[in-house]
């Protein structure tokens, strides 16, 4: 039937394995969602993989839930992307953190390019935490990725590319590739002078100096801290003048 088809290819969006609550909330079926899943486990396309702590079902082979996925159209699929975001946010707001790759799936899949870079941002620091380091590169690169190609950009968003780089910092430190850093921090320097935030771009400098340390470019590394440590003791921001200050005495 039609609305066993849709219950289908709602279900395809969410995943390989999808939940119950999760796809009851986000269905446009409103009736007898459950007499449909039944339909789809007798036709053995699906089968239920928990039952506890929530009801859970799975495509019984992940090629057809790749061929639903692919047959509905993009606008369809941005749709349906943005309700699971929406509807797991509601849902699981008690432990957001063990969700926050998937809200970043689907939201960048969606429509809310700022919540999808939050997400991801949220999840390069899951990872770093844990060490995956490789992994936490990738997400924070995806976030930089999106912000890069917003056309309607606030400062606000500018704001938060910063910000992006500075969290980003230390898996260039455990990754040792500060050349690689120093790149962006010069792509973006100009960008961050702009935004009349001393706190914001007291860190970028610092940041910046420590960088140049590491790359044995002492005479910018000194400029770039003294430069942190000025903006710091003008807005006696502790952190800020703590860093330059730190890294000053790695410098001399």
């Amino acid at each position: 039937s039609r609305e066993m088809k849709l219950v289908l290819q709602e279900a395809s969006v969410i995943g390989r394995a999808f939940g119950y609550d999760v796809l009851k909330r986000i269905s446009r079926i409103r009736e007898d969602i459950d007499g449909y899943l039944q339909g789809l486990e007798r036709l053995d396309i699906i089968r239920t993989m928990t039952l506890q702590p929530e009801l859970e079902y799975m495509f019984k082979h992940a090629l057809t839930q790749e061929v639903v996925y692919t047959g509905l159209l993009r606008k369809e699929r941005q749709e349906i992307h943005e309700r699971i975001g929406t509807v797991m946010e509601q849902i699981f707001q008690e432990r957001l953190p063990e969700f926050y790759e998937m809200l970043a799936f689907h939201f960048k899949q969606g429509r809310s390019v700022l919540k999808a870079v939050h997400y991801l941002m949220k999840s390069g620091e899951k990872s770093l935490n844990r060490f995956a380091v490789e992994q936490a590169h990738q997400y924070y690169k995806e976030a930089l990725d999106l912000l890069n190609v917003k056309t309607d950009r606030t400062a606000h968003n500018d704001r938060l590319l910063i910000q992006l780089l500075l969290d980003w910092a230390f898996v260039f430190y455990y990754r040792a590739d500060w050349k690689g850093f120093e790149t962006l921090l010069e792509k973006y320097e100009t960008l961050a002078q702009s935004l009349g935030d001393k706190a914001l771009l007291g860190m970028f400098y610092a940041w910046f100096g420590f960088s140049d340390v590491c790359r044995d470019k002492y005479r910018q590394s000194y400029q770039h801290l003294k430069i942190a440590l000025k903006l710091g003791e003008e807005i006696n921001d502790l952190r800020v003048i703590g860093y330059a200050c730190t890294w000053l005495a790695w410098c001399c």
